[in-house]
């Protein structure tokens, strides 16, 4: 039988909480509106070769919830922009059409005609984005949504911030992403595959741990790399499956509860003193806090699909990265010594890596998760705690490039 289970529960995920930027009145958020308007003018959604994502709308509307000042968001929006592509305006805009816009997903260099394309899309329907997401991202026998982990996750992430900024820039080039960046693992959630798993647990840092020390992966990679997932789902899927079908999602609000504390201890808890922390696995983490904010908006027959396709992705960045030891114990054993989430604030405002984006969206996720589910123990403060002082840069990359190349 094919393993998806009914995820009972997921309705009652609390709702998290979301502004409609196009209406607010405090001056940074019209700033933040005005900048996300900017950038979608102005740059593409990928660069550098179109291998790298445009973070612009992750890291300022997680500065804005962080409480960041208009001159701080004007001061991020200069320093990514440095980095980012024009778009190729000399190619046909026109491309993409509603007859053809599923004849060429994955195809990168058509990422500037996608978002035109759904510009067009979201006149035609009077600017009712979510009705545009109804019809191109959830229908079909093979919707969209069934490969939106595509290209680290960053499709799913700028959902995310669509979803929480309300924001129809930020939708529409979500959908160009979920376009150009087509995971090719939909066609387990097209079709799923027979459950071939022979334990069955809700926390999945017991399944990792458990391919951490399987010695059938021994070997299988030189180096850390997106690239060893290919290898992964070809000769080696059926052992691969065999660890996915383990998580046990039946009680899907307590299993994705505790999946967001365990994404927490795949980055924080797997950093060695004087290494740095990997930028893979990060993303674990940044796609769990969107899936945190998308849930509550998926159609429900579409929820635990996509529940299962972020551990999909997981599993596979996990292993891919050469299943990282995790040293579990080490976030409860942190010495908070006065620092609060205040202080997490201004980290994300002020650190030394705060111009990061990556390093702020972790802050975010770790901040989210406490908001979801509480921190009576204060172990999620002490996570973002250890990550602020530990955190040196990223690695991972193996011979692949890197981001700042």
């Amino acid at each position: 039988m094919p393993l998806l289970g009914k995820a009972v529960g997921l309705e009652q995920l609390p709702p998290a909480k979301v502004i409609q930027i196009d209406h607010a009145q405090d001056e940074e958020a019209q700033a933040v509106q005005q900048l996300l308007k900017r950038n979608h003018a102005e740059f593409a959604t990928l660069h550098h070769g179109m291998l790298f994502h445009n973070h612009l709308p992750h890291v300022l509307c997680s500065e804005y919830l962080f409480g960041a000042s208009v001159d701080r968001l004007k001061e991020t929006y200069e320093h990514e922009v440095k980095v980012l592509d024009k778009p190729e305006t000399e190619l046909d805009t026109q491309a993409v059409t509603t007859e053809s816009w599923k004849n060429s997903l994955n195809d990168k260099s058509l990422n500037f005609a996608y978002m035109k394309f759904f510009d067009r899309e979201l006149q035609v329907r009077n600017g009712d984005w979510k009705e545009l997401l109804q019809h191109y991202l959830y229908s079909g026998e093979t919707p969209l949504i069934h490969g939106i982990t595509g290209g680290l996750g960053h499709p799913l992430i700028h959902l995310a911030y669509a979803y929480e900024v309300g924001s129809k820039e930020v939708t529409t080039e979500a959908l160009s992403l979920a376009c150009t960046e087509y995971d090719p693992i939909h066609k387990y959630f097209d079709s799923p595959p027979k459950d071939n798993s022979t334990f069955k647990t809700k926390s999945i840092l017991e399944i990792v741990s458990r391919v951490n020390k399987d010695t059938y992966f021994d070997g299988l990679f030189d180096a850390p790399g997106f690239i060893n997932i290919f290898t992964l789902l070809g000769a080696h899927e059926p052992t691969f499956l065999h660890y996915y079908n383990a998580w046990d999602t039946e009680d899907g609000i307590e299993s994705f509860k505790i999946s967001q504390r365990d994404a927490i201890s795949l980055l924080v808890e797997t950093y060695d003193k004087g290494l740095k922390h990997d930028f893979f696995v990060a993303h674990i983490l940044t796609t769990s806090h969107a899936l945190r904010i998308v849930l509550q908006f998926v159609p429900q027959e579409h929820r635990v699909k996509l529940l299962r396709q972020w551990w999909m992705f997981g599993l596979l960045v996990y292993t891919a990265q050469l299943r990282l030891t995790i040293h579990e114990g080490t976030i409860a054993a942190v010495g908070l010594n006065g620092r609060d989430w205040e202080w997490i604030k201004e980290q994300a405002k002020t650190a030394k890596y705060s111009m990061d984006s990556h390093f702020v969206k972790v802050l975010r996720a770790i901040t989210s998760i406490k908001e979801t589910w509480g921190d009576e123990d204060y172990w999620c403060l002490k996570a973002a705690v250890k990550f602020v002082d530990e955190f040196d840069g990223w690695t991972g990359f193996g011979n692949g490039p890197k981001p700042d190349e």
